[in-house]
């Protein structure tokens, strides 16, 4: 383009001023022409060529690509060039390479200066070097990744993996690295590498050089390497990590393409990157020592039993067939007795190796000093198959204390159920070895459920029903009642609910009895009924329509000297008129004590409450008590609903409503699923019905979205 007088001058005044400004700055300066080249540079200032070690001569008329490397960032250079086009400034944190190659990170600050017609006569750039604040922000993020990394359960190769990668960018255009611990007896072994060649990785663990330099106490030791075209490595840095002992006894590696030494920043950087890859060493060598502590054997080496749990866990999980044996050896006393324990525990160790001959699915631990536990991915058949395969094992001699021995097994067997737990398991084949250890010989007995399951699975359900109620674990839900006639929902009822932490969801059914059963029936119900209040409490607060809630009340609670009383000194504490609570109570009080029965009633009504006789028609059914007691509410039993259809039970339920009609008391039907049964129930005068149809049992947080 052919640049008229005034807009070349405008743009020759312009450079003049930016030169001046430019040589004033402590900052590097960079000018660029759009109309040189491709932007070519007709300006840069001293501090410029002292970050870059470029002249002004050589830069002259350059696109700053020339500052690029292999690390640098394409797509934060195609954003630049995006904004620029657009007319807009630019920030940007950028890598750089000097004249030498050596990189460093920059700030660079870019702004295009316009003419008076509006078009960019000149574009110029801040540029400051800030390579040691991006290595701050990198060793902090390295230790960011590493900790996070524990605390997920990544494992050390992975994490120092990690490390490596993270590296690249501040020491050259290719770097690899390497992790390498010393081993007792077979010198420097590689723990994780980044795409480092074999060939160094072999030399350098060849070389003692190492050993040598650490005894000097040198942070870094730097080895030129051997030139190859597999490979464009000319120098190592090496540098040493103390274990918890203060030993050197590890190595992180760094394979660079240069001769050059370490600068300052590359050792201030190693130097406080090593203490993370130190203390992250540590933490899993301590984990590693842990976990042999808590898993295996000191004196075998066999995994331990919570060892042996564990892996047999993930074999039911996995829902796998398998089989647990433990196993028992005749002469283990005897061995112990005349060559110590020292010998007992060898015979274990050679027993262990003979099983794992025959499959490679197998899992051995130990159980006690005198057992251990067997496992492997197989049943039924397969299970009578290994105490063939044992015969055969034990048929050969073991040489214990330089004493030939031959050795005679007790073994019990128990397979999976996937049902049962693996310390239940283990305890079976227990069971069923202590029974091979009742006949002669060389045994192998399989468990068999003499036991009564059922009751075990009652005291388990006992035992963490009475954890529930210490702890507040039982949940209430509410089921509404609704007007047959409209689907408005009329009141409700209160229903315990238990999802126990270890048993999971505990049918009503189940655990009620079960309570009743060990005498915790009243404190169920009385946690029932505080929850009921503490609900209808915050919707008064809030100023909420109130609904009535039916509470059932077990018959021993009802005739309890403690009952009235706690009743009522709950309603007065939470404050709620009595006329919102019906209790449920079951036709069978009649059968208990009913002069008793009609006296609470009656008190029961003076204080305001109302009175519903649950599951009409199937438990005491005699109808003289009825017209003696004031009750206000009769519910129909959800099997007489279920039922409705024959003409036998329509006829009951006929005659229930028609009762309850002549006594002016309220019927309500349960256990209502069906369209044709509220039909039926509304064409014989039924008002009230609960059931699937309109709503489960909801918690109290559901109920609140439903009114």
């Amino acid at each position: 383009m052919i640049m008229n007088d005034p807009y070349k001058e405008e743009k020759e005044m312009l450079l003049i001023h930016l030169k001046q400004c430019g040589d004033l700055f402590d900052t590097g300066f960079i000018v660029t022409d759009p109309e040189i080249g491709e932007d070519g540079v007709v300006y840069v200032n001293e501090p410029f060529t002292t970050i870059t070690g470029y002249t002004q001569e050589e830069v002259y008329g350059e696109n700053l690509r020339f500052l690029f490397g292999e690390y640098t960032d394409l797509s934060v250079i195609q954003s630049i060039d995006r904004r620029l086009r657009k007319g807009e400034s630019v920030t940007e944190d950028i890598l750089h390479y000097r004249k030498d190659g050596s990189s460093y990170w920059s700030e660079l600050v870019i702004q295009p200066l316009y003419g008076e017609d509006g078009a960019v006569l000149l574009v110029s750039s801040f540029i400051r070097e800030i390579t040691t604040r991006k290595i701050n922000e990198s060793l902090l993020e390295q230790q960011k990744h590493m900790f996070q990394g524990i605390n997920d359960g990544e494992n050390i190769e992975t994490l120092l993996q990690s490390v490596c990668h993270d590296l690249g960018p501040f020491f050259s255009s290719e770097i690899a690295c390497a992790y390498m611990f010393l081993h007792p007896e077979d010198g420097w072994l590689l723990r994780t590498s980044t795409d480092l060649p074999l060939s160094i990785l072999s030399r350098i663990q060849e070389t003692m050089a190492l050993e040598v330099d650490f005894i000097k106490n040198q942070k870094v030791h730097i080895a030129p390497i051997e030139p190859s075209d597999t490979h464009p490595f000319k120098a190592s840095w090496s540098i040493p990590i103390h274990n918890q002992s203060g030993h050197k006894s590890e190595v992180f590696l760094i394979c660079v393409e240069t001769l050059k030494p370490p600068t300052d920043i590359h050792i201030k950087y190693l130097e406080q990157l090593i203490p993370v890859i130190q203390i992250t060493s540590n933490y899993f060598e301590q984990q590693s020592q842990l976990h042999s502590l808590a898993y295996y054997d000191l004196t075998t080496g066999l995994p331990n039993r919570y060892a042996f749990e564990g892996k047999f866990k993930q074999i039911i999980q996995q829902n796998k067939d398998a089989f647990v044996a433990v196993i028992a050896s005749n002469q283990y006393t005897n061995i112990i007795d005349l060559y110590g324990r020292a010998a007992g525990d060898e015979l274990f160790q050679q027993i262990a190796k003979r099983l794992r001959t025959m499959t490679r699915d197998s899992y051995i631990g130990r159980l006690s000093s005198a057992a251990i536990l067997y496992t492997r991915e197989r049943t039924g058949l397969e299970a009578i198959k290994f105490e063939n395969d044992l015969r055969l094992l034990m048929s050969q001699p073991f040489l214990i204390a330089g004493k030939e021995m031959y050795i005679s097994l007790k073994v019990g067997i128990s397979l999976a159920d996937h049902e049962s737990s693996a310390e239940e398991m283990i305890r079976r084949a227990d069971i069923a070895l202590t029974e091979a250890k009742r006949i002669p010989g060389g045994t192998v007995s399989f468990y068999k459920d003499l036991h009564n399951e059922e009751t075990i699975k009652e005291m388990t359900i006992a035992n963490e029903l009475v954890r529930a109620l210490a702890v507040n674990g039982l949940d209430v839900y509410l089921q509404p009642k609704v007007d047959l006639a409209t689907g408005v929902i009329s009141s409700f009822e209160a229903l315990a609910r238990w999802n126990s932490p270890v048993l999971g969801q505990v049918p009503p059914g189940v655990f009620i009895t079960i309570a009743e059963n060990i005498g915790k029936i009243i404190e169920l119900e009385l946690v029932v009924f505080e929850k009921v209040l503490k609900w209808q409490r915050e919707r008064m607060r809030k100023e909420k329509k109130m609904y009535q809630v039916a509470v059932n009340v077990s018959v021993d609670h009802f005739f309890h000297p403690t009952f009235l009383q706690s009743f009522s000194q709950l309603v007065a504490k939470f404050k709620v008129p009595p006329k919102y609570i019906r209790i449920e109570i079951t036709e069978s009080i009649g059968l208990v004590d009913f002069n008793l029965a009609k006296q609470l009633f009656e008190k029961l009504n003076q204080l305001g409450f109302e009175i519903s006789i649950d599951d009409f028609g199937v438990g005491y059914s005699s109808l003289s008590y009825l017209p003696q007691l004031q009750v206000s509410e009769l519910k129909i039993d959800r099997s007489f609903i279920k039922a409705l259809h024959e003409p036998g039970t329509y006829a009951v339920v006929m005659t229930i409503i028609q009762l309850a009609k002549n006594l002016n008391v309220l019927t309500v039907a349960e256990g209502i699923e069906e369209v044709h049964q509220i039909e039926a129930l509304v064409a014989l005068g039924c008002e009230v019905g609960q059931g699937f149809y309109f709503y489960k049992p909801m918690p109290f947080e559901e109920i609140n979205y439903l009114i």
